[in-house]
């Protein structure tokens, strides 16, 4: 059974253990990042546990870093990760859903970003098949809308932003 709740303290350890065992970079400290902008109320963080273990997470900004949504008051879900043995299983869509919730809440709207590597092809096709579409404004980096002409680096910050409405 998965189960998906808010982040708390205790989760700090194994969640970074997880993604080490993969060897994925998450520091304890991002997670305490989030966990401090959780108890401000400046974003949420879920995470999805399959059974005791750790199985992906979620978190959802209220005040977005790329300009569109924070210029408009949109939320944006941001940094989903599922661990690869438990993708496919609809815990990504699960986290999602509960960032939709309460983005709901706040706003009739809610935005994220995908990468453009093939690194975030699975994802990008979740997000279509979950109603979210482009938003019209092309590629930002580092939440900047890029203009015509303007260069960008092709990493993590390179995205393409999509919109739902709820």
């Amino acid at each position: 059974m998965i189960i998906i709740r808010k982040l708390i303290k205790e989760d700090f350890i194994q969640i970074h253990q997880s993604f080490n065992d993969i060897g994925w970079s998450k520091p304890i400290s991002l997670f305490e990042q989030y966990f401090n902008e959780q108890e401000k109320g400046q974003r949420v963080c879920f995470i999805a546990l399959s059974g005791d273990i750790f199985a992906g997470y979620a978190t959802l900004l209220n005040k977005s870093k790329y300009e569109n949504f924070a210029n408009n008051n949109i939320p944006e879900i941001s940094d989903l990760n599922v661990l690869r043995k438990f993708q496919n299983q609809g815990i990504g869509t699960l986290l999602i859903k509960e960032c939709e919730k309460i983005a709901k809440i706040t706003s009739n709207k809610v935005g994220l970003g995908v990468g453009l590597t093939s690194d975030y092809a699975n994802a990008f096709r979740l997000y279509l098949k979950l109603g979210y579409l482009l938003d019209g404004n092309g590629l930002a980096s580092n939440g900047k809308i890029l203009k015509y002409n303007e260069t960008a680096v092709v990493n993590d910050e390179l995205n393409l932003y999509l919109i739902k409405i709820l």
